[in-house]
């Protein structure tokens, strides 16, 4: 069953290798090297620096969906002078119709991830 928590720095490995599956997936669907230059910045430590910083950020918002301890979508988004902001839903191809719908309503409305 796949579950919605908070995002932790701990997840910053898995989120982006999630980010990354979630690129490739696109391939076909946006053009080569567009794809190319996304994929590259993923496995570096400036991409786990960035990601770690964004995560321990209080405005962001991180959120993602797990089955078995593997994330298989993420929410980013950020919370600034009381607007919410959606930045990036992604889920890996072989889970998406199963990770929840409603939580980026959610996050959109209350500005934070409250589970139940």
């Amino acid at each position: 069953m796949v579950k919605v928590r908070n995002a932790s720095v701990s997840d910053v490995e898995q989120l982006l290798d999630c980010e990354k599956a979630v690129w490739e997936s696109l391939r076909g669907v946006l053009p080569d090297e567009f794809l190319e230059g996304e994929l590259r910045r993923y496995g570096s430590a400036q991409a786990r620096e960035r990601t770690r910083r964004f995560l321990e950020s209080p405005s962001s918002i991180v959120l993602v969906a797990e089955e078995e301890g593997r994330i298989v979508g993420f929410v980013e988004g950020s919370v600034a002078a009381g607007v919410s902001r959606l930045g990036v839903i992604g889920v890996r191809e072989e889970y998406r119709r199963r990770v929840p719908r409603f939580i980026p309503w959610r996050v959109l409305v209350k500005g934070k991830f409250e589970p139940g």
